[in-house]
């Protein structure tokens, strides 16, 4: 292990980085106002079939939510097992 590697190993240990994801933000301001940009992706992709015209998504206090139903043949269905007489 190099004194480099070793070095960052111990920084990590000593200060721990947050398990929070923040986004990149850019802040400037002009001679009228304050712009703030934040990059976000404007498309994630799941892992699942889902229902899209039945999204939800809410912006309350800072923190967007979104509720994205999942489509009915992802939901597990029971199946009744039969023995064999």
């Amino acid at each position: 292990m190099s004194t480099i590697d070793r070095m960052f190993d111990e920084l990590l240990l000593r200060y721990p980085r947050r398990a929070v994801w923040e986004p990149p933000i850019e802040m400037f301001e002009t001679a009228t106002e304050v712009i703030v940009r934040a990059e976000l992706p404007r498309t994630l992709r799941l892992s699942v079939p889902v229902k899209g015209p039945e999204v939800k998504a809410v912006y309350n206090d800072g923190v967007l939510e979104v509720r994205i139903p999942k489509a009915e043949h992802v939901n597990p269905i029971p199946v009744k097992v039969l023995t064999a007489v």
